[in-house]
Parts: C-alpha cells; structure tokens; sequence
C-alpha cells in the first residue's frame, strides 16, 4: 500500500488478522482455520495478514471462528474490519472505517446523496473532528459513521470544518462552541424529519 492510498478492506482484515493473532504461530491459525472448513496452509493465513487475500463474508465468519478458537478470546466480524481512518472499498469509493464498523453491527447505512463516491471521497481527505464529533454524535443519540455522513450532506464537508468556517478566522472557544451548538440543532432538525418521513 502506498502513503497516499487508503488501505483496502482485504489489508485492513490482514493486519486485524496478525494483531488478533498476537503471539500465536502462524501455524496454529491455519489448523484452526481447517478446523472449521478452511483449506489453508501457514502460506495463506501468511498472505491474508500482508493483505494478498481478499476474504468473503463465509472466510470472514470462519477467520472468526478460527481465531476465537486459536486464541481462546471472541472475535468478531468488526475486529477483523474495524480502522480508525478512510478504507478503500473499490477503485470507486472510499469510506471513513467507521462507517463500516457501525454496518456490521448493524446500523443503518443512511446516506442520501447523489453523488456516494464524491461524499466518500470528501469524508477520506477530511478527516476532521475527532471528540468533538464523537461527542455530538453522542449527544444526538447517533453513529460517529452516521454523524460525519449527515454532515457532509448538510453542509458538503465535515462538522469541525462546517464549524470553523462559520466561526471565522481567530474565533475563541466560546464562539466556536456556540457555532457548534447551532450546528447540532440542524442535525437535531434534519433527523426528526427523516423519523416523521419529511425527506
């Protein structure tokens, strides 16, 4: 993988992969691994961890279970995909990891947009907010993944920078704070529309 290129899905399950496994032989994973149907050798669980694998959801279970059994310790599918940072799904869309993550748990994948690709590429090279959006996207009873996609729906880039820019140049916490907070109330508005179905 590049510097300038996301990792892929299939890198970002290799290096969950080798972490989860810790201090595990390579050799021990692919005897679990054909324990539950997986006809692998040391070779192939060495190429899932560089990334050379791209695994289906049916592999993804059995790694689970396979690891689980390995290391005594439960895995999930969203340890093996979970990243802090923008994944690349395809050579046309790019997502923020979390985004992912809260799909496989099960949230609702709500982004209304036209254009997916131009949104999931504005939400990887702005990769703004850390606390402060978790800390809205708390406060909303919302996603961290959900949170920066209705943002950039509403404004066209993230929350902090909606923020900043509206606060102007120089502003004190104060000012921010009340921008942030009037930024949030649009949130609140655009959310209970959707709930009453005034899209």
């Amino acid at each position: 993988m590049s510097s300038e290129t996301a990792p892929t899905i299939a890198e970002i399950v290799g290096r969950n992969a080798q972490r989860l496994r810790g201090e595990r032989k390579i050799e021990e994973i692919a005897l679990a691994a054909r324990t539950v149907g997986l006809k692998w050798n040391s070779g192939r669980v060495y190429e899932l961890e560089n990334g050379r694998v791209s695994p289906t959801l049916p592999t993804l279970l059995a790694l689970c279970m396979a690891l689980s059994d390995a290391t005594k310790k439960p895995v999930s599918l969203v340890d093996l995909v979970y990243y802090s940072g923008p994944v690349q799904v395809n050579d046309r869309v790019m997502l923020d990891g979390s985004v992912l993550a809260d799909a496989l748990r099960g949230e609702p994948a709500d982004f209304r947009s036209d254009s997916l690709s131009d949104m999931w590429h504005a939400m990887a090279v702005k990769q703004a907010g850390g606390e402060t959006e978790q800390r809205a996207a708390q406060s909303l009873g919302i996603s961290g993944g959900r949170f920066k996609a209705l943002a950039l729906e509403l404004w066209g880039r993230p929350f902090a920078e909606e923020r900043d820019a509206r606060a102007g140049e120089g502003a004190n916490a104060q000012k921010r704070g009340r921008v942030a907070r009037q930024l949030k109330d649009e949130m609140r508005i655009a959310l209970e529309g959707r709930r009453n179905g005034d899209d």
